[in-house]
C-alpha cells in the first residue's frame, strides 16, 4: 500500500500544479479578454434576433457557433428584447434593442427603458425576376453557380454561409436567392461595409451644401494646431492614435465592449500625426463621424 500512497500524492501534487498552471494562465491570457468575448456573442446576437429577424438557432449557428465566440454561453430575453452573453458566468456583457434605435451595451449606464424615436421604414420589395433576356445556356450557368454559392461541403464546418444573393444584368433582376431565415426584406449585419455608405451619405450632405469634406471637426479633446476634417476621418487619415486590433483589448475592443458612448471614447485619443499625411485603419474615425 505503501507505493499506491507515493503514487496518489504524486498524482495529487501533478493535478494540483496543472490546475494551478492552468489557473494562471487562464488569468493572464483569457480573463482580459473576456469583455471581447462576451461583448461580441451579445452584440452579435442581439442585433440578429431583433434588428434583422434572424431565427435564434440560426444566428446562434452562422453567427457565433465559431471560436471563440462559440464559448460564450448566452441568455435571450424576449420580454426586455435583451441579450446576455457570459463565460461560466464570468464578466456578463448584456445588449438591449430598442426599436428605431437598434442595439446597445450597457455597462455603468442604468437599463434603457423603451423607445423615444419610431421604428425604421421597411419597403417590401416589389422586383420581379425577369430572365428574358438569358440565353438557355446562361441560365443553366447561373443556376449552377447559384446552386455553388449556397452549398457547404461540409455542414459542419459551413466555411460559405451565403446569406443571399441578387444579381442585375443589363438594368434587369436575373437571379435572387436566400439562405433559411433570410429573405427580400432581411436586414444584414453590415460590419465595416457600413464605412463606405457613411462616405457616400457626407458625399450626399457636400452635394447639398450642408457640409464640406474640407471642414473642421471639431472636438475640445483635440489640439487646436492640428485641424482634423472630415475628408481625413473618412480617409482614416486624421492622425489620431488607435489600435484596431480584435485579439486584445485594445483601442477599438474598448471603444466596443468598454465605453457607453463611442464617439466620446474616440475624441480622447490623442491626434499623434499631422492629419492627412498617414493612413491608419481605424473604426473609431468612423464613430466620429457618425
Amino acid at each position: 500500500t505503501k507505493p499506491l500512497a507515493i503514487l496518489m500524492r504524486k498524482f495529487l501534487i501533478v493535478l494540483l500544479v496543472t490546475i494551478a498552471i492552468s489557473f494562471i494562465i487562464a488569468r493572464l491570457f483569457l480573463y482580459p479578454s473576456l469583455p471581447i468575448l462576451n461583448g461580441h456573442a451579445a452584440k452579435t446576437l442581439c442585433s440578429c434576433i431583433f434588428l434583422a429577424e434572424i431565427p435564434e438557432n440560426i444566428a446562434i449557428r452562422d453567427e457565433i457557433g465559431f471560436f471563440p465566440v462559440s464559448m460564450a454561453s448566452t441568455s435571450v430575453d424576449y420580454d426586455q428584447k435583451m441579450v446576455s452573453a457570459s463565460f461560466f458566468g464570468m464578466m456578463e456583457k448584456k445588449a438591449y434593442f430598442r426599436q428605431g434605435q437598434g442595439y446597445a451595451i450597457y455597462n455603468d449606464l442604468p437599463t434603457p427603458k423603451g423607445a423615444s424615436k419610431p421604428a425604421f421604414p421597411i419597403k417590401n420589395d416589389t422586383s420581379k425576376i425577369d430572365q428574358s433576356i438569358l440565353s438557355s445556356e446562361q441560365k443553366e450557368k447561373l443556376e449552377e453557380v447559384l446552386g455553388w454559392v449556397f452549398k457547404e461541403d461540409d455542414s459542419s464546418e459551413r466555411i460559405k454561409k451565403t446569406r443571399g444573393v441578387a444579381i442585375m444584368y443589363k438594368g434587369k433582376l436575373v437571379a435572387e436567392r436566400y439562405a433559411e431565415g433570410f429573405g427580400p426584406n432581411s436586414r444584414m449585419l453590415g460590419w465595416s461595409m457600413t464605412k463606405s455608405i457613411t462616405s457616400l451619405l457626407y458625399g450626399l450632405l457636400e452635394k447639398d451644401s450642408t457640409l464640406y469634406r474640407e471642414d473642421v471637426v471639431n472636438s475640445k479633446k483635440w489640439p487646436t494646431d492640428k485641424k482634423v476634417t472630415y475628408k481625413d476621418l473618412l480617409q482614416m487619415s486624421s492622425g489620431m492614435e488607435w489600435d484596431e486590433n480584435y485579439a486584445t483589448m485594445s483601442s477599438v475592443t474598448k471603444m466596443l465592449y468598454a465605453a457607453d458612448t463611442f464617439g466620446a471614447v474616440d475624441a480622447t485619443y490623442p491626434i499623434t500625426e499631422a492629419p492627412g499625411s498617414e493612413w491608419n485603419y481605424s473604426s473609431g474615425t468612423t464613430n466620429n463621424l457618425n
